[in-house]
């Protein structure tokens, strides 16, 4: 009887606890003052212990809430897939095409951590993103979730004149280059060698130029 009584007096703390949270006005200043200068690693499960189930619905607030800085969105973010998981996929879709990049980019990465391998589409449509970063991220999410069917939509990019300095197929390659040619390394996709050529002009670097031959080369030997 004792242990029993013992757990319904932990139950009723516990409860108490959460029910002092229930005005969402104090709860979203709570966790927006918790939100700021902490640890990420052991912030979201900190605060889903400290004040329970109301909080992914307030960090959703936070993300909505345009007045707030795009640091502190970016961080509830990825508070509600942390906690959440793929349950909230339609919101992590709606922030796929939102007018900030850095939310945009937060948006994509949650898909990433999450292996949502079924939004190739939507992920494929962010290489066309207006941001650099944006389509860089896109490159590395295909990467990481192995999706091979996007392969050509990253032989694209490669002569995506939004992806050179000057906007010209001609001029120096952006360091997205290098992320589309590691993610083609690591595959057996040999239909992208006579897309993967070396730049005549100079200033492309022999950074790029060495990532180039590293790349074909790799390609042909796991192919072999």
């Amino acid at each position: 009887m004792k242990f029993a009584h013992k757990l319904l007096f932990l139950f009723l703390v516990a409860a108490t606890a959460h029910a002092s949270n229930s005005n969402p006005d104090e709860l979203r200043d709570k966790i927006l003052k918790d939100l700021k200068g902490n640890n990420l690693n052991v912030l979201y499960s900190d605060l889903e212990k400290k004040y329970g189930p109301p909080v992914v619905p307030t960090l959703a607030a936070i993300l909505n809430d345009e007045t707030q800085s795009d640091d502190i969105r970016w961080i509830s973010l990825f508070g509600i897939a942390r906690l959440s998981g793929t349950e909230n996929k339609g919101l992590y879709l709606r922030y796929l095409n939102h007018s900030s990049w850095m939310l945009r980019d937060a948006a994509l990465k949650t898909i990433a951590a999450l292996n949502l391998i079924d939004l190739r589409t939507e992920i494929e449509n962010k290489l066309a993103d207006s941001a650099l970063i944006v389509r860089t991220t896109a490159v590395d999410t295909i990467g990481h979730l192995n999706l091979k069917a996007s392969y050509p939509k990253l032989l694209f990019a490669l002569s995506d004149k939004r992806n050179f300095s000057d906007a010209d197929g001609n001029a120096r390659p952006l360091w997205i280059h290098k992320h589309i040619l590691k993610v083609l390394a690591a595959t057996t996709h040999t239909a992208a060698l006579p897309h993967i050529v070396e730049p005549l002009d100079a200033a492309s670097g022999t950074g790029y130029r060495a990532a180039i031959f590293a790349t074909r080369e790799t390609i042909t030997d796991t192919a072999s």
